[in-house]
């Protein structure tokens, strides 16, 4: 899951596609790799480059679904901002459960916790995500990610205020 240590690693994929994995639960570990990496470096590039749009997020704070990358920015801008004020270091995922439908999808069950100075912060949570390969690449879809933090509530929240300014422009 490591090809190249995280000093040189950009966040861009290392060919034109991903591996292909045969067991999905490697294929799991490797996403959630690729994304941790982006947050926790703060590349937003690499993070945005991961999720098909639209992605339909769910969290305590409700369900939206996030359709421009202005949105994807926010949620971003959010997740960064919940690292620096509580001092969070690392994102700590383990792949609980994970299951192809088909050659193009995954379903996955993980948790996750933030970790501050090699101590966990938070207990795990649950998370779960549909991804998709697309060209090669494989992005995530929709996921719910049930964080108990309020400041990772307010990012999604972010991300469904744009969206909701975003439709009533349109009307």
């Amino acid at each position: 899951l490591h090809p190249m240590p995280d000093s040189q690693w950009t966040g861009e994929p290392m060919t034109a596609q991903d591996p292909q994995f045969l067991d999905p639960r490697d294929l799991a570990a490797f996403i959630l790799e690729v994304s941790r990496r982006a947050i926790v470096g703060g590349d937003y590039a690499a993070f945005q480059a991961r999720l098909a749009l639209p992605h339909a997020a769910g969290s305590l704070a409700g369900h939206t679904v996030i359709r421009t990358d202005e949105a994807v920015r926010r949620v971003f801008d959010g997740i960064q901002a919940h690292m620096r004020a509580t001092n969070a270091t690392d994102l700590h995922r383990s792949v609980m459960n994970a299951s192809f439908d088909g050659p193009e999808r995954v379903f996955v069950a993980h948790q996750s916790s933030w970790v501050v100075a090699g101590r966990h912060l938070t207990d795990p949570y649950s998370c779960r995500f549909l991804a998709l390969c697309e060209d090669g690449i494989w992005k995530i879809k929709s996921g719910t990610y049930s964080t108990p933090s309020p400041l990772l509530q307010k990012a999604f929240a972010a991300g469904h205020a744009i969206e909701r300014t975003a439709d009533r422009a349109q009307d």
